[in-house]
């Protein structure tokens, strides 16, 4: 009788003794696997497939210079430091050792370091493009643009034909304000290298900038197909429909990125935006959370957060998801400028202009934190200064919209409607395919009075991008100046039905059917805004109104003092507040509120007559 093998049973099954042990992954399955993770944005599962290589290969500089970059996409800079000085150490003489050097000085601010490891990159390798390009780089981070400039043209004259090169010198042309140079630049690199995806997402972001939206989102596409598993090119396609409010085909890319790169951060960011647009706030809470805990030490993830939370007036949560932003990097721009924003809004000005200080001097060359300065100084009654950060901006990108139209309304402010004519054209010579540009124009007629011109300038708005909410929401106000409020109405329904998720036109349709005494309508649209932006400061005072209309002063109080509380700085709403009190005889609460608004309100023009009328009541009082 024969004897049969021996077998063990394991869970009701059978398994050979002699099986074979698992082949270990291989040293290049480990870089392929620990790339793909990084990819992801997963820096921490792609440090243990990286120190499983470098235990089978423990003198591989490469390596050591991916764990370097794990590092320091976790913001651990002394790991990051760590890492790439072991791979010097190895050898002392390749190049891309002493730029992985370099790239972690720069990435943490240390320009002075990163110097030096470009510089040492040179004397290995004169001439070498990389360190060439870190230099140009530091110049840029530094503001100095003849220095870029000299560098930049050194470089394409050693290298004519390197993409990335005449790449960097295009940079150096667009910081200096020369668009038509950047964009040749751009094109000449891809007649060198057809797939080069920075030319091609140069191209369309220029394209995108002219308002020449079909050209960008053509490149755009040209860089999808060349590179179809790259995450990059997919992000652009989807900022760009983001931009022009096509949602669907935003989250289509989103997700699409999704199935590239499972749990890619950024795309939980994207569609994270795109629900805070459609209104669906709870939606957009839980993509910024997939997002943070899927890439726990990205700035941008954890700034994400905040947005959602300042969207529904969650201010507490908001500054809190700043001031960790700033933790993981404690020069994140977009962070300052927040805090300067929730500190403005809760009457906090100099908080506020410290917060705006402090960005400028993150980076000063920051568009948007001159802006945000400006808005500050607006909001203070200082045109003056407000003039100053935008003409600043101008410095920076001669063309800039925001600044043009920025000026345009500080002239009408002055009431210099000349003056904010000639800067609302130039915003339409520069970008003519930019409905925002000729709306400004429209805003300017509006003011002088020419209603006819201020309708055909919307409706060429409207042609240049049909669902633009804020154009309809402008031909509803000339409607209603020329006396016609059915058509007045009919226009902010057009407003609603373009943007459904547009606070303003709901509150412009609420505005409507307030005044035409439809309290019922009114009230439904007030708090049809205050689901899509709660703590709208607009829909609370409206709601206040329609109580008071109704002659239910204690409700109006209470919708007064939630207007107040969502937005301190606001002196209508204060204002509102205080007359409701007056009208209650309940003088001692409206000198109470007189005093708390004048200590966070900018401007205190709403708040005069309020202050005239408690003076004269306390006279009469002691009469």
């Amino acid at each position: 009788m024969r004897k049969r093998k021996s077998q063990s049973r394991s869970g009701g099954g059978l398994r050979r003794q002699d099986a074979a042990p698992p082949t270990p992954p291989s040293f290049a399955d480990l870089q392929q696997r620990a790339a793909a993770e990084m990819a992801a944005g997963r820096p921490d599962q792609a440090e243990v497939l990286l120190r499983a290589a470098l235990d089978q290969a423990p003198e591989d500089a490469a390596c050591m210079r991916r764990l370097s970059q794990c590092a320091a996409a976790r913001r651990d800079w002394a790991a990051a430091r760590d890492w790439a000085a072991r791979a010097v150490a190895l050898n002392a003489r390749d190049p891309w050792s002493h730029h992985q050097c370099g790239t972690v000085a720069f990435q943490a601010g240390d320009l002075e370091a990163a110097e030096t490891a470009a510089q040492r990159m040179l004397e290995i390798v004169p001439g070498h493009p990389a360190a060439l390009r870190r230099r140009i780089d530091i110049a840029l981070r530094r503001g100095a643009l003849p220095e870029a400039m000299a560098q930049a043209r050194a470089a394409a004259a050693l290298h004519p034909e390197e993409p990335g090169v005449l790449h960097q010198l295009g940079t150096v042309h667009l910081a200096l304000g020369e668009v038509a140079e950047a964009e040749a630049l751009a094109r000449r690199c891809l007649e060198l290298r057809p797939d080069s995806l920075p030319a091609l997402r140069r191209l369309s972001d220029l394209a995108n900038r002219r308002g020449e939206r079909d050209r960008a989102l053509a490149l755009a596409r040209e860089a999808v197909e060349r590179h179809p598993l790259e995450a990059g090119p997919l992000h652009h396609l989807g900022a760009l429909h983001f931009q022009a409010r096509d949602y669907d085909a935003a989250e289509a890319v989103a997700r699409r990125i999704l199935e590239i790169v499972p749990g890619q951060a950024g795309a939980f960011r994207r569609l994270s935006d795109i629900a805070l647009r459609r209104g669906d706030h709870a939606a957009a809470l839980d993509w910024a959370q997939r997002a943070a805990a899927a890439m726990p030490s990205d700035p941008g993830a954890r700034y994400q957060l905040g947005t959602v939370h300042l969207a529904v007036a969650a201010l507490e949560p908001a500054m809190v998801a700043a001031r960790q932003t700033l933790d993981l990097e404690p020069g994140h721009t977009p962070s300052l400028r927040r805090l300067a924003q929730i500190s403005a809004r809760l009457g906090q000005m100099d908080t506020a202009f410290d917060w705006a200080g402090r960005a400028l001097e993150a980076d000063g060359r920051d568009l948007w934190s001159h802006h945000q300065l400006g808005s500050l100084h607006m909001s203070a009654g200082d045109l003056d200064a407000a003039e100053d950060a935008a003409r600043r901006m101008l410095e920076l990108e001669p063309e800039n919209l925001a600044a043009l139209r920025r000026l345009s309304d500080i002239a009408l402010r002055r009431k210099e409607h000349a003056e904010a004519l000639d800067w609302a054209l130039r915003g339409v010579a520069g970008h003519p395919n930019e409905p925002g540009a000729r709306l400004q124009v429209s805003t300017v007629r509006l003011a002088m009075g020419d209603l006819a011109l201020a309708e055909a300038l919307a409706r060429e708005a409207l042609d240049l991008t049909p669902g633009h909410a804020a154009a309809w929401r402008r031909l509803s106000e000339i409607a209603t100046r020329r006396g016609d409020a059915a058509a007045a109405l009919e226009r902010a329904r057009d407003a609603v039905a373009a943007d459904p998720a547009d606070a303003w036109s709901m509150s412009l349709l609420g505005q409507l059917h307030f005044q035409a005494g439809d309290l019922d309508a009114a009230e439904a649209c007030a708090r049809a805004v205050l689901r899509l932006a709660p703590g709208h400061a607009t829909a609370l005072r409206r709601l206040a109104d329609i109580a008071l209309r109704r002659e239910d002063v204690p409700l109006a109080i209470q919708w007064a003092e939630q207007a107040v509380a969502a937005a301190p700085a606001d002196g209508w709403a204060n204002r509102q507040l205080i007359d409701l009190l007056l009208r209650q005889d309940d003088l001692a609460g409206a000198e109470a509120a007189l005093r708390k608004a004048e200590a966070t309100v900018p401007n205190p023009a709403p708040l005069r007559r309020a202050a005239e009328e408690i003076g004269r009541r306390k006279e009469l009082a002691h009469a």
